[in-house]
């Protein structure tokens, strides 16, 4: 009698153990933020100040004073690289597409979150970039034989199931939901089914994340998100 007790609360220990394990790595995704986070810009006024050809990008008057405009509200509104690419169709510049490309890639990985990031894919977690960087620079940085200095950051994501600006008007771009409802619809996902965790440094960003049923970390510091996702149960050490 007392033996089928021991073995009944044995099962019951397991049956408890095995409820309050962790999500499984394959059921966890990362949806990363890239500017602030993973990357920070560095010499991109050197860039556009050092680029051969900036007369010829900028000679046609009208294109000039786009330029300034977009330039001065991106000062206080986020504005996608794909607005400014816009104007190089719309003026028929290539030398301004290519400018504004240049300054574009004038970034550098941040090495702590970057290491984050390749520690929790060598523990099996899946990776996805949730970014307002437009789809011709994404496509751009992400080409390892043009920009090898970027490839050992994106090697860690899949690309294909990444989810960046893809288009020039009626930009859907964080914090609005939709930007995480086409991400999540782009992917077959759902947030009842599969954990997952955004990481941006935006405060509005995160709530949009969770409006639609996502986890949100706001980012700081490499410290803070290493911290907050071990708090979260996530395999990563402190």
């Amino acid at each position: 009698m007392i033996k089928r007790i021991y073995i009944l609360l044995a099962l019951s220990l397991s049956t408890v153990s095995a409820a309050s394990t962790p999500s499984q790595k394959k059921d966890v995704i990362f949806l990363w933020d890239l500017h602030h986070v993973l990357l920070k810009p560095k010499g991109r006024i050197r860039a556009l100040k050092h680029y051969p050809h900036k007369k010829k990008a900028l000679r046609n008057t009208n294109l000039r004073r786009k330029f300034l405009k977009y330039s001065l509200v991106s000062r206080f509104k986020e504005v996608s690289s794909e607005k400014f690419l816009e104007l190089g169709d719309r003026y028929n510049n290539p030398y301004f597409k290519e400018m504004i490309l240049t300054a574009s890639l004038a970034q550098e990985p941040m090495k702590k979150t970057v290491a984050i990031l390749e520690e929790l894919k060598e523990k099996g977690y899946t990776h996805h970039v949730g970014s307002n960087m437009g789809i011709t620079t994404f496509n751009t940085i992400t080409d390892e034989q043009k920009h090898p200095q970027f490839a050992p950051l994106f090697k860690s994501f899949d690309l294909n199931k990444s989810h960046v600006v893809t288009r020039k008007t009626d930009v859907v771009k964080k914090p609005n939901p939709k930007f995480f409802e086409n991400y999540l619809e782009k992917n077959n996902l759902d947030p009842e089914t599969t954990r997952i965790i955004f990481i941006d440094d935006r405060k509005k960003n995160v709530k949009a994340a969770n409006s639609v049923g996502l986890e949100g970390v706001r980012f700081k510091n490499a410290t803070q998100l290493r911290r907050d996702l071990a708090d979260m149960g996530i395999d990563i050490s402190r």
